[in-house]
């Protein structure tokens, strides 16, 4: 059977590549695309069990923050500034407003900590709430 493929395929290989060396080359690639398809799914899976998200960031097991976009170390809890958007008087009106916010290195942008309702919260708490035990009711 390897003689045959060799013999249909011989054309395109140079005249270096013996029936030897062809079945060596064909039994390691059928040996080693199963291990790295394996490999790859076991990476995947190792990937995506090491993190939790919460209030739209990632964490590790050590409770360290990772940006949601490029899964990088983020950095720097700090106050930002920025504007408000607020109704008044039937015309939108901007208003400059600061927040508390890591600093992604790599997306070089501000992320936020908010809750599941979209309420900002404050790292304090958020770590207090990552570190209190999981309640099922």
């Amino acid at each position: 059977m390897i003689d045959q493929l060799y013999r249909s395929v011989s054309g395109y290989l140079p005249d270096s590549v013996t029936p030897t060396m062809f079945a060596g080359s064909l039994v390691a690639l059928v040996l080693l695309v199963p291990g790295a398809l394996v490999g790859s799914l076991w990476w995947r899976r190792r990937q995506r069990n090491r993190f939790t998200y919460r209030f739209e960031i990632f964490w590790d097991k050590k409770l360290r923050p990772f940006c949601p976009t490029c899964r990088s170390p983020l950095s720097n809890w700090s106050q930002h500034s920025g504007w408000k958007f607020e109704s008044q008087e039937g015309r939108t009106v901007r208003q400059p407003a600061t927040y508390h916010a890591f600093d992604c290195p790599l997306c070089v942008k501000p992320v936020r900590l908010v809750d599941s309702d979209g309420y900002e919260v404050s790292l304090e708490e958020a770590l207090a709430q990552l570190q209190a035990p999981v309640r099922e009711d």
